[in-house]
């Protein structure tokens, strides 16, 4: 969290505020996960990992993860974030093939395993989006809930200008093609988006906390 380009301290930032004030529901409606009159969010935890069935590998951590009512379809919303880290050097982002061997993985999201196999060892695809880091992230939700259909993940993004920033772009929604084609409820937004929404709605209500993102991160 210390790291300068670690996106840990920019999740807390975004994420805690609406977890210590307990209005968890409103950034869950700004990341896109659920309409304002029928929200399930009930709790924001972080740095969360899920386990995958058949896979005794450590899972990575998901930044944020909101824990919805039992009553609610999706059992979890998910938010991968990234600040400067696409940017830079990801070393080794490859899948290891003990996920494409399990085969019992993929039998409800056969594009993603098409992918998957494509960037095992290593990945050739992707410049900057870490595939298999979102990959692994679908598979651990999956198992945690049940299905496919039982949760819903964002990645949230620090979006930047020219060449680096243009190919990330493209290839986030190079991926949300495949995961939407699996019948995945993916998504994408970047930081910016997310905060000049939050600033146009709730400006007045919320005006600390609001200066500080825009004063800090726009």
């Amino acid at each position: 969290m210390q790291a300068v380009h670690s996106s840990s301290a920019l999740s807390v930032n975004v994420f805690q505020y609406w977890k210590k004030i307990e209005q968890v529901a409103v950034i869950a409606v700004a990341c896109g996960f659920c309409p304002k009159e029928s929200c399930p969010s009930l709790e924001i935890g972080f740095e969360d990992k899920f386990p995958i069935d058949g896979i005794p590998r450590i899972p990575p951590n998901i930044d944020v993860v909101f824990r919805n009512s039992e009553s609610s379809q999706f059992k979890r919303f998910a938010v991968e974030c990234k600040f400067s880290e696409p940017y830079g050097l990801l070393g080794d982002k490859g899948l290891k093939p003990a996920y494409v061997d399990l085969v019992t993985l993929w039998s409800d999201i056969p594009k993603l395993y098409d992918l998957a196999k494509k960037i095992c060892p290593n990945d050739n695809c992707f410049t900057y989006l870490h595939s298999a880091q979102l990959i692994k992230h679908i598979l651990g939700l999956k198992t945690a809930c049940g299905s496919k259909e039982g949760f819903k993940l964002l990645y949230l993004w620090y979006d930047v200008l020219g060449r680096e920033g243009a190919i990330h772009r493209d290839e986030i929604e190079k991926f949300a093609d495949v995961a939407r084609a699996d019948g995945v409820h993916f998504n994408a937004m970047s930081y910016q988006e997310l905060i000049l929404a939050l600033s146009k709605e709730y400006r007045q209500k919320h005006s600390a906390y609001i200066k500080y993102l825009t004063r800090r991160y726009l």
